[in-house]
């Protein structure tokens, strides 16, 4: 089973509208919707505060669409995010 960790941080907060929200807020959100989309998807939040948050992300090896799922989700909330390793 896969796994990555990544940083999320705000990207543009005027297309989302998410301006008076943490940015974990916006960030869980788009790991809440991207693990709801196909089974055995999972994550583990390791870090948050005002400015970012630190997740390790899992997915099945066949899930071919995770990462295009979470670029999707992420886009769609205002989430930016930086790949920090395994």
């Amino acid at each position: 089973m896969p796994t990555a960790r990544y940083e999320f941080g705000r990207a543009n907060v005027h297309k989302a509208g998410l301006a008076p929200y943490r940015i974990g807020s916006a960030a869980l959100f788009a790991i809440l919707e991207w693990t709801r989309r196909t089974a055995g998807r999972g994550y583990i939040i390791e870090t948050e505060d005002a400015n970012k948050l630190v997740a390790r992300l899992r997915w099945n090896a066949g899930d071919h669409s995770a990462t295009e799922d979470l670029t999707t989700y992420c886009t769609e909330s205002g989430v930016e995010r930086v790949y920090l390793g395994l």
